[in-house]
């Protein structure tokens, strides 16, 4: 929703104003033509019959003017009269066409709240970010042209990265680099994860994840249809699953907010240095989100603007996906009927370690109680 100006609330607040008082005045006014048409109607002869004007009392009032409604209206005039309804003084916004050496030499220093919605992140963030990559060998060729300087080209990278088209929590692992649409769990078993549990997890450790995704016993998805509705305990394990998940959902917003190239990555793809191109993009995307929220620890996450708009972005996209969801839920149903054996011993196990975390779930909820 568009943000509404200063001026523009003051505007809807006398228009407001305005309508009321004129309400008030012609409803008085016909009040008042009432009460003469009766007291002339007593008068009159019995022959008499001429209607009367309900409009008369209310032309005599118009005649007599309507101060509060003037001054209203003068509001309006005086409001309007100016382009700006806050004095502008010395602490202007400076424009030029040196954008780039505008944001790094002016508002770096004094328009710190401009500077982090061009580039994601606040300017003593950004100046730790460029003293610990700027001594890297990419930065430092041997060719005659020299590069631009260090600076210059983390913002220019941190720009684009944060504009699309025209904690959250810190990300752990991800996987990147599979072409086309691809099903979450597809994605999913070719990440460093599933592939190496047994060494990346410790003997009780295990990872949440939604309801499309295959249930382990390192791997706890919550319970799907028809489990789901067998009984309350079921829907209230399901319930404080959720609740954890929501940090995942808020985390992904939370970068695509701050970085919105991923909200749809722009690029063209037609061989494998395109492709390695993209997926560099979004593992920068990723780290430079870590580097960020590490270094911006205390800001307000309720009031923070990109953490708001990716929340924002998660609803989007959970309306758009949510008939896919359904279906993709189904087909992972009917990919359990056909497990081979190590397959369904798998799912055996998870079904014992989901019935387990329920059951301290449930005793630590009565106990809470």
């Amino acid at each position: 929703m568009p943000r509404i100006t200063e001026r523009q609330r003051q505007s809807h607040a006398l228009l407001d104003a305005y309508v009321i008082n004129l309400l008030a005045t012609v409803e008085a006014d016909l009040y008042k033509a009432s009460v003469g048409s009766d007291s002339d109607t007593s008068m009159e002869s019995p022959g008499s019959s001429a209607p009367p004007d309900p409009y008369a009392s209310s032309s005599s009032s118009e005649s007599e003017g309507d101060p509060i409604g003037d001054a209203i209206i003068q509001t309006l005039e005086e409001l309007y009269s100016k382009r700006y309804s806050v004095e502008r003084g010395f602490d202007l916004i400076s424009k030029t066409k040196e954008n780039l050496r505008l944001l790094l030499d002016d508002y770096r220093y004094k328009r710190p709240e401009i500077f982090r919605s061009y580039l994601r992140i606040t300017p003593s963030c950004f100046d730790d970010l460029v003293k610990s990559i700027e001594h890297h060998p990419v930065f430092h060729s041997n060719s005659n042209k020299p590069q631009m300087p260090v600076e210059e080209q983390v913002a220019i990278a941190l720009y684009r990265f944060g504009h699309y088209g025209n904690a959250a929590s810190k990300v752990e692992d991800y996987g990147i680099g599979l072409p086309g649409s691809q099903h979450d769990a597809t994605a999913w078993n070719q990440t460093r994860l599933p592939l190496d549990h047994e060494n990346l997890l410790g003997p009780q450790d295990f990872v949440w994840a939604d309801s499309a995704y295959p249930l382990k016993s390192w791997c706890q998805a919550p319970y799907k249809e028809p489990e789901k509705s067998d009984c309350l305990e079921n829907t209230v394990h399901n319930y404080h699953v959720s609740k954890v998940r929501i940090r995942s959902e808020h985390c992904m917003g939370y970068l695509k907010g701050r970085w919105s190239s991923l909200r749809g990555l722009r690029l063209r793809i037609d061989d494998t240095e395109s492709h390695q191109f993209a997926t560099l993009w979004i593992a920068c995307c990723i780290h430079l989100y870590n580097f960020a929220i590490a270094h911006e620890a205390q800001e307000n996450l309720e009031t923070d603007q990109f953490f708001i708009e990716g929340q924002n972005i998660m609803e989007e996209d959970r309306r758009k996906h949510e008939e896919w969801a359904a279906k993709r839920q189904e087909r992972l149903v009917e990919e359990e009927r056909n497990y081979d054996v190590e397959e369904r011993v798998e799912l055996i196990e998870g079904k014992i370690k989901r019935e387990e975390l329920k059951k301290e779930l449930l005793e630590y909820l009565s106990l809470a109680q």
